[in-house]
């Protein structure tokens, strides 16, 4: 599955068990340098797509912001759901995946995420690395 924030296209990962990151599990979690999200088949089908939105807002906000003003929260918050709630009609089995009813999901093995420093164009970054959980 993806989604877009703006010109950027993002793809959403269901991983087997929890994520690890900064030793901390967690139930989700959005790369933002390689544009994908990861999501835990851990928990229940209404929580994982709460998980799922979560991080979708997640990547809006780092992307774009968050705006001052009541209405235009709520133009973003709209425009940010309608890019993922869009696919999600669109293509029932990836709904079904998300939910769990029934639809055949091959789950990645468990992930870790860790932040490390790296030289890139001449200066440090800070940047995320995504590898098997061992």
């Amino acid at each position: 599955m993806h989604f877009n924030v703006g010109n950027l296209s993002y793809s959403v990962v269901l991983v087997r068990g929890y994520i690890r990151y900064e030793d901390r599990l967690c139930l989700g979690l959005s790369d933002f340098d390689t544009q994908t999200v990861y999501i835990s088949d851990v928990p229940e089908p209404v929580a994982r797509l709460q998980t799922l939105i979560h991080e979708v807002m997640e990547c809006w906000i780092h992307h774009c912001g968050l705006p001052a003003e009541k209405e235009q929260v709520c133009d973003f918050v709209g425009t940010a759901m309608s890019q993922i709630i869009v696919p999600l009609i669109g293509n029932a089995s990836t709904l079904q995946a998300i939910l769990g009813r029934g639809a055949k999901v091959d789950p990645r093995e468990p992930i870790r995420a860790r932040q490390t420093d790296t030289l890139a164009n001449g200066r440090m970054q800070r940047v995320t690395v995504i590898e098997p959980l061992q």
